[in-house]
């Protein structure tokens, strides 16, 4: 439990890290925009173990569809 843990701490703070040094380098922001860029800063790092499983998933099922080959699926 303790391996997963910090796993998950260090994966979110690397996605942290990465996604703040991208907001500091944006140049113009509005008050607004800065914080609307806190919030889903804050999200992402607290839900990602949860949405990139999600979007392997879909992507797989996505790829099992086009397995089939050509002359299988066109339609005449």
């Amino acid at each position: 439990m303790r391996v997963l843990l910090t796993l998950y701490l260090s994966t979110a703070l690397n996605f942290f890290i990465t996604w703040f040094a991208a907001f500091q380098h944006e140049p113009g922001l509005s008050v607004k925009q800065i914080r609307f860029s806190w919030l889903v800063l804050l999200l992402a790092t607290i839900f990602w173990p949860i949405v990139v499983p999600i979007s392997y998933w879909m992507g797989s099922l996505d790829n099992s569809k086009n397995w089939l080959p050509n002359h299988f699926t066109s339609s005449k």
